[in-house]
């Protein structure tokens, strides 16, 4: 039976032609470096390590200890823990702490900023710590702000003014602001009047390391791997397993099912989260994957960190008709429903199983040797060259 081929080996496709010179990077994380999840922060900073004549520092922005640790996701670099007083419910103790962490943080980074080369840059990826990217300007960094979800009324919670005041900040003292997301870019234009490059997440060349076989996915099986928060709609889901009882649905998540959502149909199976590592090798069992985001302006701003590691693994997805993905025109092997709710999300699941059970195995090789390059276009070093770019701007 013949296979499509591998895919090329990514790790240097599209890489720049050169540094145009030593370039320090001080990265405020999203998330923690050793955290189970693996968030476009972790990626970027995998890539910026590997770059001849960049020198990068990771900062974990919700660590609970200021004290520079290494990591086990990143052994050899020093990492400064940077605390963040997430628990306080007052918007002016909040801020007021957050102020007062950035004074406590120097100390910790001002050892290894001497050897930082001349030129430098802070990538802010977590507007929280903007007090922090503040202090980093005044000692020569360039600031660029990484904005990857907000979108204007996303955030309903005891922080959200200080949120947004943070944010605000972020942008006025930015020299320059990356968006993962078209409508995120526009919020920012709206509110600000400035412009942001997007810049979307990306893809880890493992997904695109194995050959696709067309048939040997069971297009019956669909999987979700990832949190089950807020961002999650559990009812709609449900919704869609009942009205599609013959489809196995196989949720991969850390999280507990919420008190409410606990009656899931029979074909909702729940297992234990996925390293990261063995991600590539479970999606290759799988023909199609499901994003039951609900309908809220942060998922409309957000663009989906597994996208292009599902497209890429030759795993078809369906998800509601977010505009960050809208944007996107009619990419190979993403399918868009026409509404959030179960009904419209497995009449679209439907029509794209329907369509490749239909399709021949030529079809079906031409089909999957569009996803496969769609995501190789894609990759995280692409990524981190136009966030280079935008590093070493002097517009």
């Amino acid at each position: 039976m013949p296979i499509l081929s591998r895919a090329p080996d990514t790790r240097h496709v599209g890489a720049s032609r050169g540094p145009d010179g030593p370039l320090g990077v001080v990265l405020i994380a999203h998330a923690d470096f050793d955290s189970p999840f693996v968030v476009g922060s972790h990626h970027i900073l995998r890539e910026l390590r590997s770059r001849p004549g960049v020198t990068a520092l990771g900062v974990e922005p919700f660590a609970g200890w200021r004290k520079p640790r290494a990591t086990v996701r990143f052994p050899g670099i020093i990492t400064p823990r940077l605390w963040l007083p997430l628990r306080f419910r007052s918007p002016v103790v909040r801020e007021w702490v957050l102020r007062l962490n950035a004074r406590l943080f120097r100390p910790a980074v001002w050892p290894m900023l001497q050897a930082m080369p001349k030129e430098r840059c802070v990538i802010l990826d977590n507007p929280y710590a903007v007090d922090v990217a503040q202090w980093l300007k005044s000692q020569g960094f360039r600031l660029v702000l990484r904005l990857t979800d907000w979108m204007p009324g996303q955030i309903q919670s005891p922080d959200r003014e200080t949120n947004f005041r943070m944010l605000r900040r972020a942008i006025r003292a930015s020299d320059a602001v990356i968006a993962t997301s078209g409508p995120v870019a526009r919020s920012v234009r709206l509110v600000s009047g400035r412009q942001a490059t997007v810049v979307t997440n990306g893809v880890d060349a493992a997904f695109l390391a194995h050959p696709l076989r067309p048939g040997l996915a069971d297009p019956r099986r669909v999987i979700y791997y990832g949190a089950l928060d807020d961002r999650v709609c559990l009812r709609s889901l449900a919704a869609m397993a009942r009205l599609m009882p013959e489809t196995a649905f196989d949720l991969y998540t850390p999280s507990p099912i919420r008190h409410g959502h606990r009656d899931l149909p029979a074909n909702i199976r729940l297992h234990d989260t996925i390293p990261y590592g063995e991600l590539p090798k479970v999606l290759a069992r799988y023909g199609f994957a499901i994003l039951p985001f609900r309908n809220c302006p942060s998922n409309h701003g957000r663009f989906p960190m597994k996208l292009f590691e599902m497209v890429g693994s030759g795993v078809q997805v369906v998800a509601p008709p977010l505009q960050s993905l809208g944007g996107l025109g009619a990419p190979r092997g993403l399918h868009l429903s026409r509404g959030f709710d179960g009904e419209a999300l497995a009449g679209a699941l439907r029509a794209a199983q329907a369509s490749w059970l239909g399709a021949s195995y030529g079809e079906r090789e031409e089909l999957l040797t569009g996803m496969r390059e769609l995501a190789v276009g894609q990759t995280w070093d692409r990524k981190v060259d136009e966030i280079l770019e935008v590093c070493r701007s002097r517009s």
